[in-house]
């Protein structure tokens, strides 16, 4: 999901679903945002992109699905 519009005042509670992992990259208040949610039956884990693409809006998530690693990159 992208633009969400939401912030860090937001609790994670508020968003979660059942049987999903949720990952998110919030902004400032009002603008932009992404929310990731993969299923919790597929192993998965929110990756740091490295600090030379600091301009760079996205969620990197590392999925594997059977038994490969799947890299997942959500921008806006």
């Amino acid at each position: 999901m992208s633009e969400t519009k939401i912030d860090r005042s937001y609790p994670d509670s508020q968003f979660k679903l059942q049987g999903y992992n949720m990952f998110r990259k919030d902004r400032v208040k009002g603008k932009g945002g992404l929310l990731v949610y993969t299923l919790t039956i597929i192993p998965s884990r929110k990756l740091t992109l490295p600090t030379t693409y600091k301009t760079l809006e996205a969620i990197a998530v590392d999925v594997k699905i059977g038994g490969q690693d799947i890299l997942l990159l959500v921008n806006f």
